[in-house]
């Protein structure tokens, strides 16, 4: 028995640290917690507004956690592949940011400030159909000064190290851990139960 409760407890400890997604009182996406992105954990939350305000000035690559190419795309398909899921796949207007009546949602990584002033970013799709969602890539200055909510289909993802603070407006929420994670707490479960049980009952024949 002490090491169904203990195993309880390991199981129990790995669906808190597991991947979730933050969303409000209302069930809006704000963002999600230790997201995989080449092997690393990060956080991730989803703001409007301008780049200066949002990104520290937004004037240098030190602003942004993802400095390459190719580590802005990797940050996007995560979020594609393990964030925008389920209902937040369907309907993408529950992201904060996103408030499209035609249900899109663009999700900015940006990751760089060329020599002309714009920024570089690469941006995760979303749409309520399979063949929407996706990567895109572009290079603007059009989001230095200018709020995104310019744009319903667009949001900025403020990504952190995960277990850091990445959420500037200070927005509670409650995090869901992700299906696989209680898919497994629930196997593991029922495989120690079915132990237990098992080496009771050999235990009370053997008397």
């Amino acid at each position: 028995m002490k090491k169904l409760v203990m195993a309880m407890m390991l199981f129990g400890f790995s669906c808190i640290t597991q991947a979730g997604l933050i969303t409000d009182i209302a069930g809006n996406l704000l963002g999600a917690t230790n997201v995989e992105v080449d092997g690393n954990l990060f956080d991730v939350a989803f703001e409007d507004g301008t780049c200066i305000d949002v990104f520290s000035g937004c004037d240098d690559n030190a602003d942004f956690t993802f400095n390459t190419q190719s580590a802005a795309i990797a940050a996007s398909w995560a979020l594609v592949n393990q964030v925008f899921i389920g209902i937040f796949d369907t309907d993408t207007t529950r992201t904060n940011g996103c408030e499209d009546i035609h249900n899109f949602c663009w999700a900015y990584t940006p990751y760089d400030v060329n020599s002309v002033g714009q920024i570089e970013f690469h941006a995760a799709t979303n749409g309520p159909e399979e063949y929407h969602d996706g990567v895109a890539c572009c290079s603007t200055n059009d989001y230095i000064d200018l709020s995104l909510p310019y744009w319903d289909t667009a949001t900025w993802a403020v990504w952190s190290v995960a277990g850091t603070d990445n959420n500037p407006d200070n927005e509670q929420g409650t995090t869901i851990p992700e299906p696989a994670t209680l898919i497994l707490f629930s196997m593991g479960l029922m495989v120690l139960v079915r132990r237990h049980s098992k080496s009771s009952f050999d235990c009370e024949s053997s008397i």
